[in-house]
């Protein structure tokens, strides 16, 4: 793993961490994130890739963040896609199916999770290789699909243990589209962007 420092000639974490700073201040200015979220939703399940899909992995949304609690995850629920929410345990996400929003309570950080009873039925866990598509939060994105998550590594874990194959999406309004995120050798990279007005296939 390269040192923060060697590749770029600055601490990567420090510049990540000025950078988390002035992106969660300029997401928490955007206008009418009920719309843009629907916006970005409308985009991404237009995608065929997306509707070929058996299983999706959603972040639920707080906050600033594009909102999916509402407009995507029940939405999704309701049709043929098998929807899946993470909660955190020892440090790690795992993965329960969801069915709606009743099943959700206020965990981690604030951020909604199954039901204790839901996350102790067996029927309902969910393996990381068995995710089609997975949906991921974050501070920022360049072109190149490098993701600023919050610091705490959660899906940076998560994702070695998808299938290669697994499409991975994240979700963004368009000020969280910069030209370079710092990223080091264990930082995940995302496949496509999607925002209200594009849908960008990283390079």
């Amino acid at each position: 793993m390269s040192d923060a420092s060697t590749d770029y000639g600055f601490d990567v974490n420090e510049a990540k961490n000025q950078l988390r700073q002035r992106l969660r201040a300029e997401r928490a200015k955007v206008n009418d994130p009920e719309r843009l979220s629907a916006a970005i939703f409308e985009r991404l399940t237009s995608q065929p890739e997306y509707n070929e899909a058996g299983t999706v992995l959603f972040f639920v949304g707080v906050r600033s963040e594009v909102q999916t609690r509402v407009e995507m995850i029940a939405q999704a629920a309701s049709g043929a896609v098998r929807v899946v929410v993470p909660y955190c345990s020892e440090n790690r996400l795992k993965l329960v199916q969801f069915k709606d929003e009743a099943d959700l309570i206020v965990g981690k950080y604030g951020i909604p999770e199954p039901r204790h009873e839901l996350r102790d039925d067996a029927r309902l866990h969910v393996l990381p290789e068995e995710v089609d598509l997975v949906l991921l939060p974050g501070l920022g994105f360049d072109r190149r699909g490098n993701r600023l998550g919050y610091g705490a590594g959660y899906y940076d874990r998560l994702v070695p243990q998808l299938r290669t194959d697994c499409l991975k999406v994240a979700l963004a309004y368009d000020c969280q589209i910069v030209d370079r995120i710092p990223a080091m050798d264990h930082d995940e990279r995302v496949d496509w962007i999607v925002t209200p007005t594009q849908l960008i296939r990283c390079e």
